[in-house]
């Protein structure tokens, strides 16, 4: 109950970080603005400013709410007091980063919808907690329908998606954006591979050289599960969802195994990976992406992109 008490102080906290943080970005936008010759109502600017920091603050404050109220359950509680916290305020983080982008007397401002976005992610991740029984159960006797979206996603993305822009990047479907379907499923796939066989993979190992692995063969359906994501990501061009999904499947990865070992080899294949596309951005898939490794080796690029 101490861990779970703060965990909800630290969310509040978070929430009134997120308020004051919002109202210094919405400051600081408009003098950089009025530096900048721009001129516009702002007034109005101030107000949405205000409404996007309620937007969040209340989100993040619902959250709390809901987590205290899992605390009146019985059974075992999973001791990460800091996960939604941090969470919370990489969101917060965003939130002052989109108030203070570009300038906030143009239409497509994006810090007031940011704000609406986390209330809505806020408002779903209230509602899980709130639901009676085992969800870990449920996601695993739902992993095929996942499955099976996720990959259908993807299809329909590589066969009828359209670019944001001049991009290369298929990640546009009638209007929407369903590529962050594609990670949340693919993630909680993963996590139900790893987590049905947590026990086996913890203990069933082999020593190879001075390294105690777990056995390859009981890792192969998550594995099968993040190649088969990358794979369609690489297809429809979309290199940042491959590395939100190689960091979450590490960290779930550990969570299961407990190995260093695989940790090592795993963090030293991704970084060859990344290391071999620095080096030849020619081999990375899409325009966009090249350009961006260009952009990420080269100063002068940068400066002339």
């Amino acid at each position: 109950m101490i861990l779970l008490a703060v965990e909800v102080v630290l969310l509040l906290l978070v929430a009134g970080g997120g308020w004051f943080g919002a109202g210094a970005a919405i400051q600081g936008t408009l003098a950089s603005a009025a530096a900048r010759g721009q001129e516009g109502d702002a007034l109005g600017v101030a107000a949405a400013g205000q409404t996007a920091a309620a937007w969040f603050a209340g989100g993040v404050a619902l959250l709390a709410v809901a987590r205290a109220l899992t605390g009146l359950r019985r059974g075992q509680h999973i001791r990460t007091p800091l996960l939604l916290p941090a969470a919370a305020a990489a969101a917060a983080l965003g939130l002052a980063l989109q108030l203070g982008y570009g300038s906030p007397f143009r239409a497509d401002w994006p810090g007031p919808g940011f704000a609406q976005g986390v209330f809505g992610a806020c408002l779903v991740a209230s509602l899980v907690l709130a639901l009676p029984g085992d969800i870990g159960a449920w996601i695993s006797r739902g992993r095929w329908v996942l499955g099976g979206g996720a990959v259908a996603l993807l299809i329909a993305l590589l066969l009828f998606g359209d670019s944001p822009g001049g991009s290369s990047q298929r990640i546009n479907l009638f209007g929407t954006q369903p590529i962050e379907v594609v990670k949340v499923a693919a993630a909680l796939v993963a996590a139900d591979a790893l987590g049905r066989r947590a026990g086996k993979i913890r203990f069933q190992r082999a020593r190879v050289g001075l390294l105690r692995l777990p056995r390859p063969t009981l890792l192969v359906p998550a594995l099968a599960v993040m190649l088969a994501t990358w794979g369609g990501l690489f297809v429809v061009k979309d290199l940042g969802p491959t590395l939100i999904l190689g960091l979450v499947f590490l960290a779930l990865f550990y969570l299961a195994t407990r190995s260093p070992g695989w940790i090592l080899l795993a963090l030293l294949g991704t970084g060859g990976l990344l290391a071999l596309f620095a080096w030849k951005p020619e081999l990375a898939p899409g325009h966009t992406v090249q350009t961006r490794l260009v952009m990420w080796r080269s100063e002068e690029h940068t400066s002339e992109l």
